[in-house]
């Protein structure tokens, strides 16, 4: 009996490719925000630190002029970090729900093929057993006009 060969299974790997390509990418999108909300927690614990620090140094008797404006700009310099940060974060988690939608079309797909190829498959098995089931009909034929003839 013939082997079952599924004519798009060409088609259902490279389906099924895409697939695999897909959760790789939203994987690597996934890590980049968890790396960008990091990031932002760094830069707000450094922004809450240095505003400590400069609440610290000017509660000294003795404030230091330029010493104060080193503290305002590094602090400006973190809350622009900060604005930033955040803007990264926005941009990839619009890219991480892009790279979501992608795998969810590319697993449809995939998925899709899938089912063709089970219901080819089933097709092959239901046509196996109607040509095995005409044979054994058939032998059963063969013997019965043997028995008939040798009878007669």
């Amino acid at each position: 009996m013939k082997r079952f060969k599924f004519s798009l299974q060409t088609l259902h790997d490279l389906r099924e490719q895409e697939r695999e390509t897909a959760e790789r990418e939203l994987g690597k999108a996934i890590a980049a925000v968890a790396e960008a909300t990091a990031k932002i927690e760094a830069l707000l614990n450094a922004i809450v630190q240095a505003v400590a620090a400069h609440a610290a140094n000017l509660r000294v008797k003795e404030v230091n002029a330029r010493e104060a404006q080193m503290h305002t700009e590094y602090i400006a310099t973190l809350e622009q970090q900060l604005a930033e940060a955040r803007a990264c974060h926005a941009a990839l988690e619009r890219e991480r729900e892009v790279k979501l939608q992608e795998l969810i079309k590319a697993s449809a797909a995939a998925e899709a093929t899938a089912k063709l190829r089970e219901q080819y498959y089933a097709r092959y098995i239901s046509e196996l057993a109607r040509e095995e089931q005409n044979l054994m009909d058939e032998l059963a034929t063969i013997a019965t006009v043997r028995r008939l003839q040798g009878a007669s």
